[in-house]
């Protein structure tokens, strides 16, 4: 475990908001955790864990305790004809495990290739794309609760998973060191969703492999998302709602273009990125801050920009949103203020 003091926030999170945290602790391994118990007791109420910073957002100077998360590890736990479980620790970057069980011909999580952001994070998201989501495969994890100062596992159940929600992200006080996945040894993809059967008909791809998904994947992020390292960006900012089916119908007699799509429990998810553009959003700047012109869910610091000046940009798409259509989205990064 290592422990900074007053460090500058922007080498922290994709956006590269500027600001300080009062202390950075680095956690490399799960045995850290009791360390980090012992040395803070009792005062553990103000912290947050942080993976590569790639889905929050500082509104302003953290007045807390940031724990990065940065332990290593992939393990076989099981194996067998069928499938495999992987013990995976919660530092690993992603797309490192992406490409990983892409190379071993594992499938399950392929459609979930350039997510950025690391293992730990992912279930707190429910990370999902292209007809995918991390509870497709996941079976369980390993935390420490640290208000309780206990180590837990958790199973898919008790992890509640919803639409880029859990648990963990509802109840933010634990902290993920590892968790565990299965993937299938057998030939199983799929390319319905999104642009993905263009982009290999594109290539004239007829048989896709594993990698050929994995790499059509990329290619639509690639041209659709922002680099982080060239423009400041946390990937999609606001959620899709989720509406009733009566409200939904109504929407689309008034606006029949509305993309729609079937939700859980007969519910309707319709798009935010249309909403929003829609109310004049998309390829808006204001001063250093704005909203990318190729997609409208995603906000971008073009330089200088303040994790205030994003913050309130995001709060005033909302509102108009919410005027024209009687729609609340919500944000899917986190916001951190104080």
């Amino acid at each position: 475990m290592i422990i900074y003091e007053q460090t500058q926030l922007n080498t922290y999170n994709t956006f590269g908001v500027a600001g300080t945290a009062k202390q950075l602790i680095i956690i490399e391994s799960a045995t850290d955790v009791p360390e980090l118990l012992d040395r803070t007791n009792p005062d553990i109420a103000n912290f947050f864990v942080l993976g590569c910073g790639s889905n929050v957002l500082f509104v302003d100077n953290f007045d807390g305790r940031l724990l990065h998360i940065k332990i290593p590890g992939i393990t076989i736990i099981e194996d067998s004809k069928d499938d495999v479980v992987l013990n995976v620790g919660a530092g690993v970057l992603w797309n490192d495990l992406v490409n990983y069980c892409v190379d071993q011909n594992w499938y399950g999580i392929e459609n979930l290739a350039l997510i950025p952001g690391t293992v730990g994070a992912a279930p707190v998201q429910n990370i999902g794309a292209y007809g995918t989501e991390l509870s497709d495969v996941f079976t369980s994890l390993e935390a420490w609760d640290l208000s309780a100062g206990k180590s837990e596992n958790f199973d898919k159940k008790q992890s509640r998973f919803e639409y880029r929600s859990s648990i963990f992200k509802s109840h933010n006080k634990h902290l993920i060191t590892s968790i565990n996945i299965r993937l299938s040894k057998h030939h199983s993809l799929n390319t319905s969703y999104g642009a993905i059967e263009t982009v290999l008909a594109e290539k004239g791809i007829m048989n896709p492999t594993l990698a050929d998904v994995r790499d059509s994947v990329v290619t639509i992020r690639q041209s659709k998302l922002p680099d982080p390292n060239k423009i400041g960006n946390a990937g999609s900012f606001f959620k899709n709602p989720i509406l009733e089916t009566r409200f939904s119908e109504e929407l689309r007699k008034k606006h029949p273009k509305l993309p729609f799509y079937p939700a859980e429990d007969g519910k309707v998810k319709i798009s935010a990125a249309w909403l929003i553009d829609q109310c004049g959003w998309k390829g808006k700047r204001i001063g250093n801050c704005g909203v990318y012109e190729k997609h409208a869910l995603i906000l971008v610091n073009y330089g200088g920009a303040t994790g205030r000046d994003i913050y309130n940009l995001s709060k005033n798409i909302q509102s108009s949103v919410l005027d024209k259509f009687c729609v609340e989205i919500l944000p899917e990064v986190n916001i951190i203020k104080g």
